[in-house]
Parts: C-alpha cells; structure tokens; sequence
C-alpha cells in the first residue's frame, strides 16, 4: 500500500510509516505522532463515515476496517484513500488497545468513476429526451434499455420489458429470422439501412 500506520488506543500514539508521510506530501518533522493529527487531516464530509467503520470494527461489528474516505495533503488537496485494518490487541474486558493498517491511493479510481458516471448522466439525458424510439439489446436480443419515446410509442412501460426476449416478444413470426440476421449482421460490423417491420 501507500504507507502504513499503528495506533495505541491507550495512549492515542500513532506510529505513521515513512511511506505514509511521504505519500500525503508531509515531512516527518510536521506530523505529530498521535491520532488527533490524522483526525485533523479526514475530509469534514467524510468524518462521519471514517468513524462509523471505524467503531464498527472496534466493537467487533466487522472483522476488519475497511473504509474510503478524503485525507488531506501538505500541498492542500484532499486525495481519496483505502484503509484497510484489524485490532491486534484487546484488554481484559475486550476493549480493543491497538489498531494497525494500511492506506492504499484510490484517487485515479475515485475519478475514473466520477468521469463514468459523468458520461452515464449524458448518456441517459441524450436517451430519454430522444424524440425517437431507443431500444437496446445484448447479443441474446434481451432488451437492456428502453426509453421514453419507446414507451410512448409502443405503449410499453420499461419496467415491463426490461429483460425480455425482443425478437419472441415483440416481433411476428414471419419476420423473426430476417430481423434475427439482420440484427446479427449490424453486429458483425454491417449497417442497417431502409429497415422497416412490423
């Protein structure tokens, strides 16, 4: 990973790796060895998150830590991190005493899925205001994506046919094999052209 980190809960003590120093951008010389430096370093969005997992953990709720939040860097910018944990010690009464884990970088991650959700939004907005019928299917001609218009047109609610065999369903029988290879030929690389059916 990114660095590692072991917390003695007792004491509120932190030992912070040189790799996870090095990785927020911070010299050894300005991180304190205690838990309130990272607290102070969690993104105020994410506070709650990082402290829910993380007494999840401590009262045996989860096996392991496991959680994504912000962290801040020295240069200013928050980047996306991965800590992955488990209690090592406990006391006689059960109360975890020592914490250690591991920070792993997911930023690139985090904004790769940011961009896809950012296309999937175009993608939907340009789908449903389409004043055409949309209608997509996987290789086994189950129907993936019906939008508004379809519905309109068609007077079929999405919920209804999502799933559905399109050829069986919604074709008749005398046209099934040719919209079958014609469908078949299109994703071969083909292109359709004066596609008409009933």
């Amino acid at each position: 990973g990114d660095g590692s980190w072991d917390w003695n809960i007792e004491t509120g003590e932190v030992f912070y790796s040189d790799r996870w120093i090095e990785s927020l951008r911070y010299n050894r010389s300005e991180v304190p060895p205690y838990i309130s430096f990272w607290k102070s370093l969690v993104h105020p969005d994410d506070e709650e998150l990082f402290r829910d997992a993380l007494s999840k953990h401590l009262e045996r709720c989860t096996k392991y830590l496991e959680v994504e939040y912000r962290l801040k860097m020295g240069t200013g910018e928050y980047r996306w991190t991965l800590d992955r944990g488990r209690v090592l010690n406990r006391d006689d009464k059960g109360c975890a005493v020592r914490i250690a884990g591991t920070s792993f970088d997911i930023t690139s991650r985090k904004r790769a899925e940011r961009q896809h959700q950012q296309v999937e939004l175009r993608y939907r907005a340009i789908v449903e205001t389409a004043g055409c019928v949309i209608v997509v299917l996987n290789r086994n001609f189950r129907i993936l994506e019906w939008n508004r218009a379809a519905e309109e047109i068609y007077g079929w609610k999405r919920s209804e046919v999502w799933g559905k065999d399109y050829v069986k369903e919604f074709l008749p029988e005398s046209v099934r094999v040719a919209v079958t290879e014609e469908i078949r030929r299109v994703l071969a690389g083909g292109e359709a052209k004066n596609y008409e059916i009933r």
